[in-house]
């Protein structure tokens, strides 16, 4: 769901996804996910020369994967 076609009318690639996830902040709660070691947060981040924020909610599976749910431009 984060890149079907409506990540273009985001303006947001992987790339930014990337530097997002790198930048970015756990806002919220930290909860278990469905299976063992899988935890489920939120990614928040406001892009270089943009008044607006980007949210990424995750599941961060094991210590080497994420699934990436959805990306969404955050309401104030």
């Amino acid at each position: 769901h984060a890149f079907d076609d409506r990540s273009e009318l985001r303006d947001i690639d992987i790339n930014d996804v990337k530097l997002f996830l790198k930048q970015g902040e756990i806002r919220g709660a930290v909860a278990p996910g469905r299976s063992p070691r899988e935890w489920k947060c939120k990614v928040v981040c406001q892009p270089e020369n943009s008044s607006r924020w980007v949210g990424i909610p995750l599941v961060v599976m094991g210590d080497s994967r994420l699934y990436i749910l959805t990306l969404e431009w955050e309401e104030k």
